[in-house]
């Protein structure tokens, strides 16, 4: 409930509720029990029975369970993937490289017998801050190993198949059919 904004109606909405209706709305939209999102919310209720009385009574009251609707299809409709935000984080996937996840740099370790600087290849992984949402997804798995910090990233070529798949791009899988079957039933079981 934190990330979702609420419209000028929600919060008009709001404005006609109790403080103590309004924060048991949230608390419930946050995932806490009825009796939790009562007791966080300040209520006075002591013991279990009323508690889940008063709160069913104020989840009941026709402001509070229009603010409640009307906030929870929001959070419903926000929640939702579309298949164009799919296709969208699949092509992030599909073609992230190295540089999104490192920093190179050439630096100077030593010099060699005749004073001449020898070079070596730093990589430096990129602080999540620097990356965008889509590419930290990218990252399947983080960990310190025998040879320092090991980043996995999702397969590249997985997200291409997934690609092809959504949009039709293989080529029509060949279908055998045997036995004694009419035109019409070969059309239905192709259909199908």
């Amino acid at each position: 409930m934190s990330k979702t904004k609420l419209t000028e109606e929600q919060k008009e909405m709001a404005s006609k509720l109790t403080s103590l209706q309004r924060k048991v709305v949230i608390n419930v939209m946050d995932g806490m029990s009825h009796r939790k999102a009562y007791v966080k919310a300040g209520g006075k209720c002591k013991s279990n029975t009323s508690i889940d009385s008063t709160v069913s009574k104020m989840l009941g009251n026709v402001k509070v369970k229009a603010f409640y609707n009307s906030v929870m299809n929001t959070a419903t409709e926000n929640a939702a993937l579309t298949k164009e935000r799919a296709v969208q984080m699949l092509e992030t996937m599909a073609n992230v490289t190295i540089k999104d996840f490192y920093d190179f740099k050439k630096v100077c370790v030593d010099h060699d017998e005749a004073g001449e600087p020898v070079y070596a290849s730093q990589w430096i992984i990129k602080n999540p801050e620097d990356m965008s949402d889509d590419v930290a997804r990218c990252i399947k798995s983080y960990k310190i190993g025998k040879n320092g910090p090991e980043l996995e990233i999702y397969s590249s070529d997985g997200a291409l198949k997934q690609l092809s798949n959504m949009n039709g791009w293989e080529a029509p899988k060949k279908q055998e059919l045997s036995g004694n079957l009419s035109v019409s039933e070969v059309t239905r079981k192709v259909i199908d």
